[in-house]
Order: C-alpha cells, then structure tokens, then sequence
C-alpha cells in the first residue's frame, strides 16, 4: 500500500526507528530536583552514568542544563549510534553546541555546516593524502626531535604538560607553518590553553552564553587568535605555502568562495582541539604506560630499531603503519583513557532498546563504559597491549563498537591519518633514542572530570629523560 505523504519523512528512516509508539527513555533522578543530575554527573561522570546504567539499563535521559540528553549504552547501541545516517543522528551541529564556548558562535559555522561535503572534501585533501602527510613529517620529526633533546637537558620533566606543548607547536607547524610558530608560537598556545582550560569546564559547556569568568577568558582567546589568522590569511593569500591553511585559501569550498577569517578559525579551533587534547593524551598515557613496564618498554624499543633498520629514520608514511606493538599500546592506552562520552541530535525519532528519543534530543554514546566492562574486556584495569595483538581481532572490536577511537561510519575522524602520523613518527624517535624513568612507578588514576577528549591523570606524571647509550 502507498506510504501517505505525511509519513515519507518517518519511511526513510526505518532503520533507526519503528512503526509502533514506544515510550520515552526512563529519566535520571538524583540529588537536588532539575540540578542534581547534572551535578553528580559533573562531579563523577564514570560513577553517575554507571550508577544509571545499574538502575535503568543501557538508556536513560538526563538533565545536563544544557540540554537533556539520552544515553545508549553498550557495544550494540555504539554501533547504531555510529553507523546512523547524517539525517538520523547529527553529528555536527551537536557537537558544536557541546563546545561553543571554546570554538565560538553556531554562526561562525554557518557555512561549514551548509557546504559539509565540499568541506570534508577540502579536509581530506589536506589531512588524508599521502603526499601531505610527509610533508607534515618533517615538521613533525623536527619538532619531536627539539622537544625530546630540551627533555634530556632537564632533571625531570611533567610528561603531560610537555607533551601538550610538544603537540601544541606540532600542530601549528604542520597545518599553519613553521614561521607561524615563530613569531605568533606563545600567543597561540597561551591562546589555546585558555581555551581549552576553560571551554571544558562544566559551567562553560552548560552555559556557553553566560559572562562567567571562564566564557570571558574563551572569548578573550578567541579573538587573540582572531587577530593572528587574519594577518596569516592575508599572507597566504599572497604567497600560499604547502601548510594546511594554504590549502583552504586555494581550494575555496563555499561555492567558489574562500572562508571568511572568523569561519576558517572556528574550523581550526576545532580541528586543533581534536588534534591536541586526544594526541596529548595518547602520546603520553602510551609512554607512561610502558615506562611504568620495563618488559613492554623494550619491545616498543626493539620495534622502532627493527623499524628504522629496514626504512631508515624518516621513513614515509605507509611504512609507519608497520609499527604493529605500538599500535596494539596505542589501542590499549586508548581503551583505558577515551572521553566520557560523545554526543548527536536525533533529527528524527530515534529509537533505542525499548524506547524512543524525541526528535531535538541529544543522543550520547560512553565508550568508556564498555571499554572497561569486565564482560568485554578480561581484568580490564590491566594494562595488556596482547589483547590487541591480532589486529584482525582488533578492528573487528571496532565494526562490532566493542572499540572506539577514531570512530566508525560516516564520521570517522577525517584526522586520524594525521594523528597517526603525529603519534608514530614520535614514538618512533622517542623509544629508539631516550629511555624513561617514572618518580613513581603507580600511575595517577584519570581525571573523569575533564568530560570533552581524552581523560588526563589527576596529578602530573613527573620523570626524567635520558638519551640511549649507545652500544
């Protein structure tokens, strides 16, 4: 029979929803009434979403101020959450709101959003290409190479702090030029510490138009960095390098027309936040990691000398993929470390277990949960990159969203080449030429608080550097 007009809409979207009315998710009650969710959340996101889980199941809503949104939970839910079409669940919009304070106003992304193939397009081209990708290794090599030399002339280091510098001046070489990092290199990371300090903060991500003292520091930044893209666009405008930036200007993807400057450092903003806080935190955890383990800090060791004995010391990108054992740590600090949760709006009705999100609503998947739910993943507090080590086996964890990292379907992240190459050709120099001792041997716990990215210790990690004696 002819499906009625009315209903076309509902028709295309058969796979996430049903015919049948299903009830709303169970709401989150706890604490203080409207606030108290939010504010157990805020305080312990893994304990309150766990606690949630235990009463409700696996979907549930919740009062974030902000917004209400529905948590579906475990490796099935994850996978429908990922592979849901573009005009199901929205992945830019919401995740733009959820960082507003730190990447500015929707408006700034006004464009982005309406032109989305041209400017993934344009993303691919300069963040997914082999030959860009080694242009990026140069930059990425010296810059390691400098960070690591200053870490062995020290008596000890705070191994986040440095290697968020470290990334920091990474990406701004690679995608905006090394002269940028010369003359503007302090104000954008004074810049970027002020935003990313902030624009996590509960009360900046909940109310990112209110003048608390964090939204001012934001927009304080936010214009700093204003002030740098334009002189660098009317640069590269002149005189286009082989950087990131450059890229944009030439290729224009609104229809023929280039990005206007406060569009073009939204888009950074973002793409910097992405590439920082997540790369931070891998690179470090993975190092902390294997220095707190003497037998794995060796085989990442034999690795990279096996690695550089076939391909060199600057090898090109495809060869970095070789690096099998750093990849199966990479996956295992992951899995201990990924962010509490992330977020889409359900264009449609969307269903989930035995219910069904309202259209508007914000939909939020917690990798994290899975990631260390014992029934997944055997003594998941234990650190074992050999879970990983059939890498048949590991993205199959992925297909299946028992695994997440760089995401899965139709928004994979478009950075994960980039981020790969950043992490690799690092770890590469770091674990064949340095050696690592940890003042305390018993890593901090992850600081869960910090809800947007990858999870930091909850104390520094102090340790000292050294070069490998040569043999």
């Amino acid at each position: 029979m002819p499906v009625p007009s009315g209903h076309a809409k509902q028709s295309l979207m058969k796979s996430a929803t049903q015919e049948l009315p299903l009830p709303p998710p169970p709401g989150v009650k706890e604490g203080l009434p409207f606030v108290g969710p939010a504010m157990a959340f805020q305080k312990d996101p893994i304990g309150f979403l766990r606690r949630c889980q235990r009463k409700h199941g696996d979907v549930f809503t919740v009062n974030l101020l902000l917004f209400k949104a529905t948590f579906v939970l475990g490796a099935e839910e994850q996978h429908r959450f990922f592979t849901a079409r573009p005009d199901v669940l929205d992945f830019f919009t919401a995740t733009v709101e959820a960082s507003q304070a730190l990447v500015g106003d929707l408006i700034r992304f006004r464009r982005l959003s309406e032109h989305e193939v041209t400017v993934n397009a344009v993303i691919r081209l300069g963040l997914m290409k082999t030959e860009r990708l080694n242009v990026y290794l140069n930059a990425i090599r010296r810059v390691a190479r400098q960070r690591f030399e200053a870490w062995a002339d020290v008596p000890r280091i705070d191994l986040f702090h440095e290697t968020s510098a470290m990334i920091n001046q990474i990406n701004v070489e690679a995608l905006l030029g090394a002269d940028t990092w010369a003359k503007h290199g302090e104000t954008i990371a004074n810049a970027y510490y002020d935003l990313e300090f902030n624009g996590i903060k509960p009360e900046a991500v909940a109310f990112p138009h209110f003048p608390s003292p964090a939204v001012r520091r934001c927009r304080r930044a936010r214009d700093r960095v204003d002030v740098i893209m334009h002189e660098l666009v009317e640069q590269r405008s002149i005189a286009p390098g082989d950087d990131y930036i450059s890229l944009w200007l030439t290729q224009a993807p609104f229809d023929g027309e280039q990005p206007e400057v406060p569009e073009l450092a939204a888009h950074l903003l973002g793409l910097f936040f992405a590439a920082h806080t997540n790369t931070t935190g891998t690179f470090a955890w993975t190092v902390a990691n294997l220095a707190a383990r003497p037998d794995l800090f060796e085989r990442a060791s034999a690795e990279c000398e096996a690695h550089a004995a076939r391909h060199g010391e600057a090898p090109p990108y495809p060869a970095l993929r070789e690096l099998n054992f750093l990849d199966a740590c990479m996956r295992e600090s992951v899995r201990q470390s990924f962010a509490v949760f992330l977020i889409r709006r359900a264009l449609v009705p969307y269903s989930a277990g035995d219910f069904s999100v309202p259209e508007g609503q914000r939909v939020c998947v917690a990798p994290i949960l899975t990631h260390m739910d014992p029934a997944v993943y055997e003594d998941p507090e234990r650190f074992d990159p050999d879970r990983f080590a059939d890498l048949s086996e590991a993205r199959q964890l992925e297909r299946e969203g028992a695994y997440v990292q760089f995401g899965l379907g139709a928004h994979r992240c478009l950075g994960e080449m980039f981020a790969n190459a950043v992490l690799r050709a690092a770890w590469c120099i770091f674990f064949r030429d340095y050696e690592i001792t940890l003042e305390d041997s018993e890593l901090p716990p992850h600081d869960w608080t910090k809800t947007l990215g990858t999870a930091y210790p909850t104390r520094p990690v102090w340790a000292q550097v050294r070069r490998r004696e040569l043999t």
